[in-house]
């Protein structure tokens, strides 16, 4: 019976991790289009996608802020989030 219990636990975790995988090569496209210096809003970086042909479905605003969390957990992405005055549609984002 554990071994069953393991293979239960470890289902969620393979599922998530393979969603990780896949997710991971547009996180690293996005950083290719990020600036070093002054940042880029999500509304800029969704007009360089549209321009570079990524799909209406990959440019949305959700996708686009899930691939910038996950950059900025890494520590590759800095925002200003913390700045005076910021708000989500002014958000900038540039690479570390």
């Amino acid at each position: 019976m554990p071994d069953l219990e393991l293979s239960v636990l470890s289902f969620p975790l393979l599922a998530l991790s393979s969603q990780y995988w896949a997710q991971r090569p547009f996180a690293q496209f996005v950083l290719t289009l990020l600036p070093d210096e002054g940042g880029m809003t999500l509304a800029e970086l969704q007009t360089t996608l549209q321009t570079r042909g990524i799909g209406k479905q990959l440019a949305r605003p959700a996708v686009l802020l899930e691939a910038l969390r996950r950059l900025h957990h890494a520590g590759l992405v800095a925002t200003s989030a913390n700045y005076p005055g910021d708000d989500l549609a002014h958000r900038r984002y540039w690479r570390v």
